[in-house]
């Protein structure tokens, strides 16, 4: 019978006999073993025959239920007067008990739990346990170690329940782990009601579980689990340390519903006391003695009666023979029975006294300290195998540890390599991720948005029928799927639309990524800015790419592409007036020299001028100031002036003959070294100086033209914007425009924007056409948006626009996901890997171009000052003109004086291969014959000629009749015959 066993003394003279009262619960197992410890913690201290205090128990059972536990104490307090209570558990039933102890001062000592219950503000209560609360940090830290953020709380709807759930929440938040649900149970609830509640938290993401529920109804809570399915692989089971203690003695068929599940328990140091007392509890004679305690297990709660009752004890053997009455001197007519109880002279006394014992127990080392037992350490365990096995230990100073206290001093630390082995619900080794796709859901549920414009970045096809998505391509979805490949596991996931409505002037990015918090979508992927009010709702990954927002305006500069913009610098009749100069002057020198200088006679002027070449700063940047084309129409233009110059002097020009290489060289060289005016051969022909003249004029304007655009590219000319800042727009009431859906319509408002100039748009060639309108015509004067999209409008649009003002700094594009999904790390593990890889370089190159040279964010334009083919079409058109008219002329004058070989009887080909002879032979002009001639004062022969034409090799010698005017034209020695002319044959120059 629960407290028939009472302790038999020898009355020792002189002792002092003190009344206590003991309230504890006799149907539970935990109660009757609490009951059995105290009454052999006080028969210990009586063994000792030289106690001088005799303290006599009085047993109360409290049968669970509150009104009987509170009966049970006034009637020890009013009929027996108890100096002191050990009781009750029930943290209910000690709330009130605590409140009549300190109406009469009588210290209750129990082991209730509740951090409800606090002698802060009942002295007289002491809890000899370890408060609920203090094993909050130890399951905190079990989160920690797994990187699990995001856990559900599952509590009792009572005192035990609901004590320790802020101090569970506050250690939660410190770790950055948040509380997705908390589901209250009733210690009543039936099947279905429990089936009902698993089944709502079976829907969730979270996979992480708490369970603080009393030891009596938490076992059939679990058998439920099981059958829900909850049990199996992915799931995580944490259970309190008053569940965990007990579990140690439930049979076996209970402990298999629990395989896998992790718990926390006050840990119990080895001693000789406990090893003792352990036999003890063991021994044959105990079970004769306690029936009730056969096959039942030793746990800390009976462990912590013994030691409480041994302190109790101790404390009134130090207070001595006081005074044991209780204080009754008021009127006692018409009072309560609490009213009437009186208040205990020996109470304070007692009560110090208790708060000052120390000695090691059973239990450990046993201390009162602000009216608790203080906790010194948990061991953390796993159920497994019919049994719990011990995986490591939490105490305040280094958190988590294999060994109870390290040798070496560490810091703290919550790290799941200084855990053992674990063996987690469906018997899996894995650790589970704390979250996993609800069920019912095959895939992870993406959205995506569809809108107009940008398509680039983001591109979604919807079947019209099923309104599905039918394909997602552009650069934010190509990286995403790149991530996945990445992930160290498979990701199933399929893609919903969600679509962006036009023309709002709110910001709808923001509802895209609030239907993550909704769970309508696990994650969302798209051109989404990663913002702060938008953290709130979902976690994002790390940027993919970097971003801000920043302003293009349009610039003015001058225009290269028409073809007669070298006309441009001059009006056109100081052109008029320059080339009727040019002639004049011409004429003018011709007819001063024409008579003295042979020079004038035949030939003409040549000047060279030198050029001032740029200074390079650059190793390549000499070729910038010219396009790829110009540079090869130049180039082609060289080659065709230098064959055409050849022609046109072969026959009249020593210069222009000799071996085939001279020839060659002299064709390239004649015609490049015009270009910088270093041409030293005299040209004979009048058609050679015609071409020469367009020539050298077209190469003037080239060598100004790049001088020019290369001076300009060294010295970093700037592009003029119409607009510099953003506050000038606001001053003059400008219109301004941004990107549908995106969130710098509120960054306007910010800067005091009037709504009433702010435009939406969609597509580029939006932006192109408000931009070219102009602010004044229904346009705008400005684009705001982020820098992804304005580098791609810059790169379609080169030259036309560029940026000014300040950028505002974003954290760039993240993909969205739920709030404490565990996917968020690892996926951001894998952009940093993506990122890092040319996967990333190819998909840049595929959707946003390569290298964008146009969007330079400093407002300057690396192309714009490049010059283009079209630039000079005019001149290569004059050039080539002149070339071909001379050249035609010449061939016309050549087959006219050779038109006896086109008479002949001769084949086709005959005649080809004589006309070829007959433009290798030289033609005599005086020019020529004044060049064969000896200079003066040289008595040497002339130089034999050989013209390069194997065919038609001549030598010619020159009579001594022929003698050299003044005027350099030759002539005859009087004598000599009159009218004699020479003729040139193939065997020589004949008179």
């Amino acid at each position: 019978m629960f407290g028939g066993s009472f302790i038999a003394f020898s009355k020792k003279a002189g002792a002092v006999r003190v009344h206590v009262g003991v309230i504890l619960d006799g149907v539970t197992i935990s109660g009757k073993m609490m009951n059995v410890c105290t009454t052999l913690a006080l028969s210990d201290f009586h063994a000792n025959r030289n106690r001088v205090t005799q303290v006599v128990p009085h047993y109360r059972n409290s049968k669970s239920d509150d009104v009987t536990a509170a009966s049970a104490a006034i009637d020890l307090l009013k009929n027996v007067e108890v100096q002191a209570i050990l009781g009750p558990q029930g943290s209910t039933q000690a709330d009130f008990i605590a409140d009549i102890g300190k109406r009469v001062k009588v210290p209750i000592i129990s082991p209730a739990r509740s951090s409800a219950l606090s002698s802060s503000q009942n002295p007289y209560f002491i809890r000899a346990a370890y408060c609920s609360c203090a094993q909050s940090k130890a399951i905190a830290a079990i989160v920690e170690a797994f990187g699990w953020r995001e856990v559900v709380i599952i509590y009792e709807n009572s005192n035990l329940g609901g004590g320790i759930l802020p101090h569970l929440t506050d250690a939660l938040m410190d770790i950055s782990v948040s509380v997705a649900d908390r589901r209250i149970l009733s210690p009543r609830a039936n099947d279905d009601q429990i089936m009902l509640e698993l089944a709502k938290i079976k829907k969730k993401r979270t996979r992480v579980f708490i369970v603080h529920l009393h030891p009596a109804f938490a076992p059939h809570f679990f058998v439920k689990v099981k059958e829900a399915g909850m049990m199996s692989s992915g799931y995580v089971w944490i259970i309190t340390d008053e569940f965990t203690t007990l579990s140690v003695s439930m049979n076996p068929s209970v402990l298999d519903s629990l395989c896998g599940v992790i718990g926390v328990k006050p840990y119990v140091p080895s001693s000789v006391e406990l090893k003792n007392f352990t036999k003890r509890w063991k021994s044959k004679e105990f079970r004769q003695e306690n029936p009730d305690m056969d096959g039942v297990e030793l746990n800390v709660f009976g462990l912590w009666a013994y030691d409480s009752a041994m302190a109790l004890a101790t404390a009134l053997e130090k207070v001595g023979n006081s005074s044991l009455q209780f204080d009754r001197t008021f009127n006692q007519k018409n009072l309560t029975d609490l009213e009437a109880l009186g208040t205990s002279q020996m109470g304070p006394t007692i009560l110090e006294s208790i708060r000052n014992i120390k000695f090691r127990g059973v239990s450990g080392y046993f201390q009162i300290v602000d009216g608790e037992m203080q906790p010194s350490a948990f061991e953390i365990v796993n159920v497994v195998g019919g049994g719990v096995k011990g995986i490591g230990f939490w105490t305040e100073k280094y958190g988590i540890s294999k060994k109870l206290n390290p040798n070496v001093t560490l810091p703290y630390s919550a790290k799941q390599q200084d855990l053992g082995a674990i063996i987690w619900p469906g018997d899996s080794t894995v650790v589970p991720k704390g979250w996993e796709i609800p069920t019912g859901k095959r895939k992870l549920k993406v959205g995506v948005p569809v809108k107009q414009g940008f398509e680039q970045f983001v591109k979604v096809t919807i079947d019209p029928q099923t309104k599905k998505v039918v394909n997602a391509t552009g650069f934010c979805i190509e990286v995403f799927e790149e991530v996945m490949k990445s992930m160290p596991y498979y990701v199933p996931f399929e893609y919903e639309a969600f679509h962006i409505p036009r023309g709002e002037s709110r910001p709808n990015y923001d509802d895209l990524v609030e239907q993550v918090n909704l769970e309508r979508y696990d994650a969302v992927v798209g051109d989404i800015t990663i913002l702060a009010n938008r953290s709130k709702l979902v976690d994002f990954t790390l940027p993919f790419i970097e971003s801000g927002v920043t302003t293009v305006v349009p610039v003015k500069h001058a225009d290269k592409k028409k073809a007669w913009i070298f006309l441009k610098p001059l009006r056109k009749e100081l052109w008029v007036t320059i080339a009727m100069s040019f002639v004049f002057i011409g004429i003018t020198i011709w007819v001063l020299e024409h008579q003295v200088n042979k020079e004038f006679q035949e030939s003409g002027v040549t000047t060279v001028v030198p050029v001032k070449h740029a200074d390079k700063k650059k190793a390549w940047i000499f070729l910038k100031p010219l396009r790829k084309e110009l540079w090869v129409t130049i180039a082609m233009s060289f080659v065709f002036i230098g064959i055409t110059i050849w022609v046109l002097e072969h026959q009249v020009n020593k210069e222009f003959q000799g071996p085939r290489y001279k020839q060659v060289g002299m064709i390239f060289w004649f015609s490049f070294s015009t270009l910088v005016f270093a041409h030293k051969e005299r040209v004979i022909s009048n058609l050679s100086r015609f071409v020469i003249i367009v020539w050298v004029f077209v190469v003037l304007v080239l060598t100004s033209s790049y001088t020019a655009s290369l001076t300009s590219m060294l010295t970093v000319q700037q592009l003029q914007p119409t607009v510099t800042d953003l506050k000038d727009l606001i001053k003059n009431r400008e219109y301004v425009g941004f990107q549908d859906g995106s969130y710098v319509s509120g960054l306007l408002d910010g800067m005091r924007f009037d709504r009433t100039k702010i435009r939406n748009y969609t597509t580029l060639e939006e932006y192109d056409k408000a931009l070219t309108r102009g602010s004044k015509d229904e346009g705008v004067a400005a684009i705001v948006d982020e820098l992804p999209f304005l580098r791609i409008f810059l790169s379609k649009y080169c030259g036309k626009y560029t940026i000014v003002g300040p950028t505002y700094k974003n954290a760039g594009f993240g993909f969205a996901f739920a709030k404490g999904s565990p996917l968020v790390r690892d996926v951001s593990r894998a952009v940093l890997h993506v990122k890092e890889s040319c996967a990333m370089r190819i998909i840049t190159e595929k959707w946003l171009g390569k290298g964008m040279e146009c969007s330079q964010q400093d407002g300057t334009s690396a192309d714009s000052d490049r010059l283009a083919l079209d630039s000079f079409m005019g001149l290569f058109v004059i050039a080539g003109a002149s070339a071909l008219s001379a050249l035609l002329i010449y061939f016309c004058s050549f087959l006219n004086q050779n038109k006896d070989i086109l008479k002949s009887d001769l084949s086709i080909r005959q005649k080809f291969t004589a006309l070829a002879k007959a433009f290798c032979v030289e033609r005599v002009t005086p020019s020529r014959v004044s060049q064969m001639l000896p200079e003066e004062g040289n008595a040497e022969a002339a130089p034999e000629f050989s013209p390069q034409c194997p065919e038609a090799r001549t030598s010619y010698s020159l009579g001594q009749d022929i003698v050299n005017r003044e005027d350099g034209f030759p002539t005859t020695e009087p004598g000599s015959p009159e009218n004699e002319t020479f003729s040139i044959t193939e065997e020589g120059a004949e008179r």
